[in-house]
């Protein structure tokens, strides 16, 4: 039995240096939608390639196959430079900017996207070359020097407009003003950067303009708010968040990158193990065979982060949002054995390496997807059960916060579930876990502040046990033959179920008998926590394992048969 595997479709991941003299690049102004290029030895636009990784300019490192997101330019739109107080405001630097990158669309995404809010001291304001390009001649970027862009007006008046808004920075050694410049990477002309330089001396020569620029890393000009995914920044609030009001602050549903978890089909059986134990003096003895003849799963998980750096209090904010969309799953488990031990078996049904996303000299952003089948027995004897349970998840979010882990919180789901459960032994006792399990991993890293995390998310999660054979007292609450199933609350929605369990089949005759008979009990329903924080840098003090998010398992049935012999 094959399945389909969707890759995971995206990660951002930091430069990790800057060089104080950039090499001669050309300036790039596109002209359409920009597009991401593959990092691949084969160059292929949009892949995931192989091989080893590269070391581009300014000593940025880009893992083999990952995808680097591409700055959107965005030029003023011509209708609004027909007023002299509106090329004025062109040719002035601001106190804040807003910038963009693009990745590909492939069929099993929408092109990822990422969104950089920059607020700077009014002393040291920002502007963008692409604003200033069209009402220049020619631009100059580094042909003349590695720290020079040289500027051709065709008029006087337009120099003149330019040097009042620049030329305050000869007045002081320590003005400047910050010029973000989009470029060819020297290395690799296929990667376009977008990065910040100091302006600290303009030069006039006739209608030339000559600024002496200095690249500085993204970290020394300000505030940066940095949203992966269209998310939108915390509120300024102590309050922790809701699972009611993330989707409005953190998701924006016009524009999020789904992690697909769509796996198998329904009605189809493969075996998860099968295995003739050998005789060993410690070791299980016997025979086991686990089949999975029900187990799919559809719906995707749409993953949103929040990353704020200040340029005195450093990161301030670093949290994503998982958002489940149709999220259902289905596990049948036929298990027949003879052992003696506990046993799990585990099958990955998707499992996706991250395919990567380069933001330069800012965020490491990487999603990862898993999904397991999952089957735990604790048996003595001989058993035969087939455990299936079908589970749908209204759409919710999970909230992480590396910050403060407190105020990470798990969906408020109400599942609809559909249980059967069908054993059929004697002379055997046991208790089983079964399930699928969706790990959902992250891992980020913000100008050198890093953390990694794993999600567990059981959809569903199967909790049963069951007793067959003689005993004293079988059923000790009521004495005699009894038969109880105990409703779950109603908040959990609707829950069909269809119990059944075959007559029991004895292998040996006990030498004493008061009672013979079937006990068996179930729980269902979808369990969730971290089981990892982990952090670097000012995310250090993350050492966090096993915190439980969510646990709402509801009692399915409760039954005991007995027959006084």
């Amino acid at each position: 039995m094959r399945f389909s595997v969707v890759s995971v479709p995206f990660i951002l991941f930091p430069g990790l240096g800057v060089l104080a003299n950039p090499l001669p690049i050309a300036e790039f102004i596109p002209s359409g939608p920009v597009l991401a290029r593959s990092t691949s030895n084969t160059g292929s636009p949009g892949g995931q390639g192989a091989g080893s990784s590269q070391t581009l300019g300014s000593k940025w490192i880009v893992p083999a196959g990952y995808e680097v997101l591409i700055p959107v330019a965005k030029p003023i739109p011509s209708q609004l430079l027909k007023r002299a107080d509106q090329i004025q405001s062109v040719f002035q630097p601001k106190t804040s900017v807003k910038l963009e990158y693009n990745g590909v669309s492939r069929p099993d995404r929408p092109a990822p996207t990422a969104k950089v809010d920059v607020t700077v001291d009014e002393k040291h304001p920002i502007l963008e070359l692409v604003h200033v390009r069209p009402l220049v001649e020619h631009v100059e970027v580094f042909e003349k020097g590695p720290n020079l862009i040289g500027m051709v007006f065709n008029s006087q008046d337009m120099l003149k407009i330019a040097l009042k808004a620049w030329d305050w920075v000869n007045n002081d050694q320590n003005d400047y003003f910050t010029l973000i410049v989009m470029s060819a990477d020297p290395k690799n002309s296929d990667i376009i950067r977008r990065l910040p330089y100091k302006i600290d001396k303009v030069n006039q020569n006739g209608l030339k303009v000559t600024l002496t620029a200095t690249e500085i890393p993204w970290t020394t000009i300000g505030d940066l708010d940095i949203r992966i995914g269209a998310t939108h920044p915390e509120p300024n609030t102590a309050r922790p968040p809701t699972a009611s009001n993330i989707s409005k602050r953190l998701i924006d549903l016009d524009d999020t990158w789904p992690l697909n978890l769509a796996a198998g089909e329904p009605n189809n059986q493969f075996n998860l193990i099968g295995v003739q134990a050998e005789l060993s003096k410690n070791g299980p003895v016997g025979t086991v065979q686990v089949k999975c003849v029900d187990c799919y799963s559809g719906g995707t998980f749409e993953v949103g982060a929040h990353f704020h750096y200040g340029l005195i209090k450093g990161l301030t904010e670093a949290n994503v949002a998982f958002r489940t969309r149709n999220i259902s799953a289905s596990v049948g488990l036929e298990v027949n054995a003879a052992i003696t031990e506990r046993k799990k078996w585990r099958h990955q049904l998707i499992g996706a390496d991250p395919a990567g996303m380069v933001l330069f000299g800012m965020v490491n952003f990487g999603p990862s997807i898993a999904l397991d089948v999952v089957k735990e027995i604790s048996i003595a004897g001989k058993f035969s059960v087939t455990a299936k349970m079908k589970m749908m998840l209204p759409d919710d979010e999970i909230y992480l916060d590396f910050l403060s882990p407190k105020n990470s919180h798990g969906a408020n789901w109400l599942p609809k579930t559909e249980w059967e459960a069908t054993i059929n032994e004697a002379s055997v006792e046991l208790k089983g876990v079964a399930g699928m399990v969706a790990n959902a991993g992250v891992t980020a890293q913000v100008f050198g502040h890093g953390v990694k995390s794993g999600l567990n998310l059981w959809i569903p999660r199967l909790e049963y046990g069951g007793k067959v054979g003689y005993s004293e007292n079988l059923c000790p609450a009521s004495g005699n033959t009894t038969a109880r199933a105990v409703e779950p609350k109603p908040r959990y929605g609707s829950l069909p179920k269809i119990v059944s369990f075959p007559n029991a089949t004895v292998t040996e005759e006990p030498t004493k008998v008061h009672a013979f008979g079937f006990t068996a009990s179930a729980q269902a329903g979808v369990t969730m926590e971290i089981t990892a924080l982990e952090g670097t840098g000012a995310l250090s003090f993350l050492q966090i394992g096993g915190v439980e998010l969510l646990n709402k398992m509801f009692t399915l049935v409760s039954i005991c048969k007995a027959k006084v012999i």
